[in-house]
């Protein structure tokens, strides 16, 4: 009985190791599940933000591109309305002197008009003058 008791205990502790074995193991190796994909999502996400990092940075070169274009095209939108407005102002200008001018003509052409009138009256009187001696 006491070789039967003895190699029950002996059962038991080997059971009790073998329990305690298994337990520790499991442990493990949840704990190496649990770091494996601590690990493999972590590189995920540096993976992730690399690449939305060089999307940005691609997006930004992009865009600094556009607007340098669209600048320089500014640029040459103000150069052609600036020499727009001046051939306007110089139009205008020459609208001005044409109105002018035409206005100093009709004042001319009226008193040449207003001339002849006295002329042709003070011709009337010469030529009455030069009937009547």
């Amino acid at each position: 009985m006491q070789i039967e008791e003895s190699n029950m205990k002996k059962r038991r502790k080997a059971n009790a190791n073998q329990q305690l074995l298994i337990g520790v193991l499991t442990l493990v190796v949840w704990g190496g599940l649990l770091y494996g994909g601590y690990y493999l999502a972590n590189q995920y996400i540096k993976n992730t933000q690399a690449y939305v990092q060089q999307q940005i940075q691609e997006v930004k070169v992009h865009n600094e591109q556009q607007v340098a274009l669209l600048q320089t095209e500014l640029l040459k939108m103000q150069e052609e309305l600036g020499l727009i407005k001046e051939e306007l102002a110089f139009a205008d200008e020459t609208l001005n002197g044409t109105n002018q001018t035409k206005h100093a003509l009709q004042e001319r052409m009226a008193m040449l008009d207003s001339q002849l009138t006295q002329l042709k009256t003070s011709l009337k009187h010469l030529e009455e003058a030069a009937r009547g001696q």
